[in-house]
């Protein structure tokens, strides 16, 4: 579960001296399923990097069957609701669902939870992701003691979504599967960054950097990343609001307590204004610290547009080498360092739409995912490739190389002359009949390379169109 161009599990989000999230650019993703699924592969990536420690019902390349819905339906006054759970369970998502309960090299499991709310004149999205932990191992070198929680990176999710209805389907779920499923509460486990940027936005009167939707997968997936950051460290210092310190072991803990202890350093140490490198940080209550001690309000948001550019940037180099992967020949290892040709005029082809303003009806990630559609259609095999821990490039990479590929069996005729040490004779009908083989030859070589140019430019043409 190796991408082969990143050589650090950090992405980069933040200068560590300046302490700044670097973001460059105006392109966004738009949290699309597409960017939901590719950016959970890719996360699961960068964290499994050195050992598997988490995994995901990832089912192939389909991020419809790779994530669960709640949707509530409002019409003329009156509400229902509905969960594809129990669809979901009886198909390879729930054989997802099992492999990643049942592995025991992965102590997390992360679920993509889709929130929905269709009625008169309002229809809204938001995206949640459930946690699991199974862990420490019982002296059997088994996990046996599983807790879920869902996090919102509001907190608290709105009513509009009926959060009480949606727990306690998802409480049923759980014990179904023998796992605890744990009603959180920010006071203990705070996830509400979102909402603390948008109370710093009206506290301070800042205008967003970039117009956006509110980037509640991006909110989440910054989460996730913090949190695992922290556990794979041997030891660190937790920090809470009053700025009460203490060294924990993270692998040592488990459940309520560690997503307890985790999200909270997370929270305060690095969401919410953060300690300005520069300024004085003797840290006596974190409540009083001064204005020139902490980042410029807006580092919130900072932080999420360069983690929304630096996770998409990571998904356009997995598609790279996805692509590579398929036409790599012996000797040879995956580039990556730059766009492929294709990618690059697609790129180019998504920067003049956005300037034409019509980057809503062609989104970025519906470009590059309808790339890797074509190269799986083209390279169905791929998908073995698609795993519960991420994609699979160090065995996708020994295949595609074809690393012990043993040399061409030599033709009768050939290994007749060798072993005699001489040549064909050059008569004048030999080199007549060497010249024309020759020219027929090279005309057929001419003949292939311009159908094949023809094609790509047919087939590059086809991708252009968004798939929705």
């Amino acid at each position: 579960m190796d991408v082969i161009n990143l050589d650090s599990v950090n992405l980069g989000v933040v200068n560590r001296e300046t302490n700044i999230p670097d973001y460059k650019t105006t392109i966004l993703s738009d949290g699309s399923k597409e960017y939901r699924f590719y950016s959970l592969l890719s996360l699961l990536n960068i964290i499994n990097r050195e050992e598997p420690i988490v995994c995901s019902p990832i089912s192939g390349n389909d991020p419809d069957q790779s994530r669960i819905l709640w949707r509530v339906s409002e019409f003329r006054g009156k509400s229902s609701t509905n969960f594809d759970l129990e669809n979901k369970m009886e198909d390879i998502f729930g054989e997802k669902i099992q492999e990643c309960i049942d592995d025991q090299t992965a102590r997390f499991i992360v679920i993509t939870l889709r929130l929905e709310f269709n009625g008169t004149p309002l229809s809204i999205g938001h995206a949640n992701y459930i946690l699991i932990d199974k862990g420490i191992k019982n002296t059997r070198g088994e996990f046996d003691t599983y807790v879920a929680i869902r996090i919102d990176p509001y907190g608290d999710t709105n009513p509009i979504f009926k959060p009480k209805e949606l727990d306690g389907h998802l409480t049923r779920w759980f014990s179904e599967l023998e796992i605890k499923f744990f009603l959180k509460t920010e006071e203990r486990i705070p996830t509400g960054i979102q909402k603390l940027e948008n109370i710093e936005r009206d506290i301070y009167s800042i205008q967003r950097i970039i117009i956006n939707d509110g980037h509640c997968s991006t909110y989440c997936l910054a989460l996730l990343y913090q949190f695992f950051l922290l556990y794979k460290e041997q030891t660190i210092t937790t920090t809470d609001l009053f700025c009460k310190t203490e060294t924990i072991t993270p692998s040592k803990i488990q459940g309520e307590d560690l997503f307890s202890k985790l999200f909270t350093t997370s929270y305060y140490g690095t969401f919410k204004r953060p300690i300005n490198p520069q300024a004085i940080t003797e840290c006596t209550d974190r409540s009083y610290l001064k204005e020139a001690e902490m980042m410029e309000p807006g580092w919130i948001e900072q932080y999420i547009i360069a983690f929304n550019q630096k996770i998409s940037n990571y998904n356009i180099e997995v598609i790279v080498q996805l692509s590579e992967a398929t036409k790599i020949s012996q000797h040879h290892t995956l580039r990556s360092d730059e766009m492929n040709g294709l990618i690059q005029k697609l790129f180019k082809f998504h920067n003049d739409e956005i300037t034409k303003g019509i980057i809503n009806n062609c989104p970025v990630d519906n470009i590059f995912s309808s790339i890797l559609n074509y190269i799986i259609k083209k390279h169905p095999e791929l998908i073995d490739y698609f795993t519960i821990f991420g994609i699979d490039f160090n065995n996708l990479i020994k295949i595609y190389a074809h690393l012990k590929k043993e040399p061409e069996p030599e033709s009768q005729r050939k290994k007749a002359r060798r072993k005699k040490g001489g040549k064909m004779r050059k008569t004048k009908k030999n080199r007549s009949k060497m010249t024309k083989n020759k020219k027929t030859k090279n005309r057929s070589k001419m003949t292939k390379r311009k159908n094949k140019r023809k094609n790509k430019k047919t087939n590059l043409l086809a991708i252009h169109k968004c798939i929705y």
